[in-house]
């Protein structure tokens, strides 16, 4: 009985295992790395709603601390975003990298030139920050 069992499991186990060998090699394959910063800042926008409370957390604290996610460490970013390294981990497989060093290392080319940073808000929230602080400003004073 014990090897009819057994016999089971392997049958069961062989069509199964290539195609978790294939998901966890880290990448998506239908999804490459994003070509350009603006096509990062949308998936990570997409990714704030679309994904996990914890990989959300991740996206939105790589969209407002970019220089944290090209100089840290996946433990570093984790405890700032008050996750495991798990949710880092995945949300650099889901933007389509091969892990959180890919993911980083295109970060940092970001950063190398001027023009290839990611892309500031809108005038529009420019401004409306701008009057925040002018006002808060104002009733510090008052």
């Amino acid at each position: 009985m014990p090897g009819t069992l057994q016999k089971r499991l392997r049958d069961i186990s062989e069509p199964v295992l290539p195609s978790l060998i294939v998901a966890s090699e880290g990448t998506n394959p239908s999804l490459r790395p994003p070509g350009d910063p603006v096509e990062l800042r949308g998936r990570l926008i997409r990714c704030r709603s679309e994904c996990a409370p914890c990989t959300a957390a991740v996206a939105d604290y790589a969209l407002k601390q970019p220089l944290d996610i090209a100089f840290g460490t996946a433990r570093s970013v984790a405890s700032s975003c008050a996750v495991s390294t798990m949710p880092v981990f995945h949300l650099a497989t889901t933007l389509g990298f091969e892990g959180f060093h890919d993911m980083r290392r295109f970060f940092r080319s970001m950063l190398r030139s001027p023009a290839t940073s990611l892309p500031s808000p809108s005038p529009e929230v420019v401004t409306a920050r701008s009057r925040i602080r002018l006002n808060k400003r104002n009733n510090l004073r008052q």
